[in-house]
């Protein structure tokens, strides 16, 4: 007990006791289950769902829904962080309301990655916007996913769109 108490209060939280009572830092298995538990099938589900007014975020079955997307990023005069990379840009997309990258940062053309990444549902669960997914995270502490990240994240959502797939099926 005196070894948790004469911590840092910010590294408390990080350290973990084990049922032998010694404690010890258990970062990986935290983040690893911060990161399980932030992309639901509810969640994905709701962001899948297109409404009346409002175009589902995740383009990967319609092209044209992505088009759209595209059409709708405009210009803005003020700067704010990308919901993809993390650096200032000054491009918003009007249907979903995001800030994302559209050019570089000399205004030469990047293929818009960063505004196809945020509507890709491989990508769903790690964008800027998406940090209330992730118990326990902040929007101050979030960093742009490494590749790494993206691949794990990938692998979830596909599993996840697997099962509510089949799940659609087994219900007709």
């Amino acid at each position: 007990m005196r070894g948790y108490t004469q911590q840092n209060k910010k590294r408390r939280s990080t350290l973990s006791t084990s049922s032998s009572g010694a404690v010890g830092s258990d970062r990986n298995a935290r983040k690893n289950r911060a990161f399980r538990e932030g992309v639901t099938k509810e969640a994905l589900v709701k962001a899948k769902v297109s409404t009346r007014n409002k175009p589902s975020r995740l383009c990967n079955d319609s092209l044209e829904l992505l088009e759209k997307h595209l059409a709708s990023c405009k210009k803005t005069t003020n700067r704010y962080k990308c919901n993809v990379c993390g650096e200032y840009c000054c491009w918003k997309c009007s249907i979903c309301q995001k800030f994302m990258c559209c050019l570089n940062g000399r205004g030469g053309w990047n293929g818009a990655s960063c505004a196809v990444k945020f509507h890709n549902a491989n990508f769903f669960g790690l964008a800027l916007c998406d940090f209330k997914m992730h118990p326990g995270m902040k929007r101050d502490n979030w960093k742009p996913p490494s590749e790494t990240k993206q691949r794990q994240n990938r692998r979830h959502v596909q599993s996840l769109m697997k099962e509510i797939n089949e799940d659609g099926s087994s219900d007709e």
